[in-house]
C-alpha cells in the first residue's frame, strides 16, 4: 500500500497530475499477457516491454487470497499465470488509474 499511497500523495499533484492510482484487479492485469510476442517465452516475459518487465518478476495484483488474507496474488508473465504469496514479500507493481 505504500507505493500507491506514494503516487496518491499530492506533491503537488500526485503522479502524473493524477491521484486514483491503484494496483490492478487480477483480470485486469493478465489481459496484459501476450504469448503472441516473438520473443515469448524462450527469452523474455509475455508482456509488451513499455512496461518494464523482466523475465520472472511477480507483478502484484489488487486481491487478497481466499484462502490467506496474509496473501496477495500476483501474475508472472512468463507464463501467465496468477499464484499467492506473502504480503511482505517484495515484488513488481504496475499501477493503473481509476476504478472498477
Amino acid at each position: 500500500t505504500e507505493f500507491i499511497d506514494g503516487l496518491n500523495t499530492p506533491q503537488p499533484a500526485c503522479f502524473a497530475g493524477y491521484c486514483d492510482w491503484r494496483l490492478p484487479t487480477e483480470a485486469e492485469l493478465k489481459t496484459l499477457y501476450n504469448p503472441a510476442l516473438p520473443s515469448c517465452p524462450s527469452k523474455a516475459p509475455c508482456i509488451d516491454p513499455v512496461f518494464g518487465a523482466a523475465p520472472g518478476n511477480p507483478y502484484f495484483v489488487s486481491s487478497t487470497s481466499s484462502s490467506d488474507p496474509a496473501e496477495a496474488g500476483y501474475v508472472v508473465f512468463t507464463d501467465g499465470q496468477t499464484y499467492s504469496s506473502s504480503k511482505l514479500n517484495l515484488g513488481s507493481f504496475l499501477a493503473v488509474r481509476g476504478g472498477p
